[in-house]
């Protein structure tokens, strides 16, 4: 599978990146919502692992952009936050799915599997 791990801290998406490689994906990062959308189109990955907040962008944003994209309008695209669940349920609309950080294994062995994705409201 592709995957694009989108956060802005480096070192989280580098090192789910090299997780997902150790499970035979093939994985690209990007540390900003302009540079994802870029990454994005030029590559097409299967699922996009996006970071809600990165830094002074909104992820919920850059998801709708991304999708707004004919290359990656059938992309399922996964929300990554350590905060709290999201009270508008801007979330759910917007995203395939949401992995709580710290992500645990099983859920995102299942999110790769295309089975039990998480909403934000669960």
């Amino acid at each position: 599978m592709k995957v694009l791990v989108v956060d802005d801290y480096a070192e989280v998406a580098d090192s789910l990146a090299e997780l997902l490689r150790a499970y035979g994906h093939e994985v690209e990062t990007a540390y900003s919502g302009c540079a994802a959308v870029a990454e994005g189109e030029s590559w097409v990955p299967d699922l996009i692992l996006m970071d809600v907040r990165l830094g002074g962008e909104d992820g919920c944003k850059v998801c709708k952009t991304m999708r707004s994209k004919p290359a990656l309008s059938s992309c399922r695209i996964v929300a990554m936050s350590g905060w709290e669940d999201d009270e508008s349920g801007e979330w759910d609309r917007v995203f395939d799915g949401v992995l709580k950080k710290p992500i645990r294994l099983e859920v995102l062995e299942n999110v790769l599997s295309g089975e039990n994705v998480p909403r934000a409201s669960h």
